[in-house]
């Protein structure tokens, strides 16, 4: 069990420092989610991103990125059998209405982006106990969509209002677009 928020990670048998902030975070998820970048490129994002330390000082780069996927998924350890749950989250797309409902369980007066700091894990703890709001509904919808499952009518309706905000479109998806439209 973990009782302090993460400061560092151990690589190599090292303590290298990270940068924690949620900011900083969200910009290597963006990047990870990318399909356009290579799986090369979002490793480099990553390490240069998240350690402190210039990437030729972290000694094992797959324990570096072990640990700091480690950091960014909340302390889980993921198996190599386990298949990826579905993708739910655009962290670009959602990103106001993923701060919105951060805002509303921070207890702070300004906007949590107002904040000097504010640790990944702690942005992490507001977002999971957001309870009902405008993000909570968009992943409902888009889970039983992943899990093919029927949406109720006011579901329905939401879906065909908000479409555009709702679907996550992989390049496949826009691929088969271009197709249907010609382009």
């Amino acid at each position: 069990m973990i009782y302090d928020l993460p400061m560092s990670l151990y690589v190599s048998g090292q303590e290298r420092a990270i940068n924690a902030d949620f900011r900083d975070v969200i910009l290597i998820c963006v990047a990870l989610n990318d399909e356009e970048l290579s799986a090369r490129e979002k490793n480099y994002i990553l390490l240069n991103n998240l350690y402190v330390d210039e990437m030729n000082e972290l000694g094992d780069i797959s324990e570096a990125i072990k640990q700091a996927l480690w950091f960014i998924d909340w302390g889980k350890d993921y198996k190599k059998t386990e298949e990826p749950p579905p993708r739910l989250l655009d962290w670009e797309k959602d990103y106001n209405a993923i701060i919105s409902a951060v805002n509303g369980k921070a207890k702070t007066v300004e906007d949590v982006r107002e904040l000097p700091f504010l640790h990944w894990w702690t942005f992490l703890g507001y977002f999971a106990e957001r309870g009902k709001c405008q993000i909570s509904t968009i992943l409902e919808i888009r889970d039983k969509l992943a899990h093919k499952k029927k949406l109720e009518k006011w579901e329905q309706e939401i879906l065909r209002e908000n479409r555009d905000e709702i679907i996550i479109k992989t390049n496949e998806d826009l691929s088969i677009e271009a197709e249907i439209w010609g382009e």
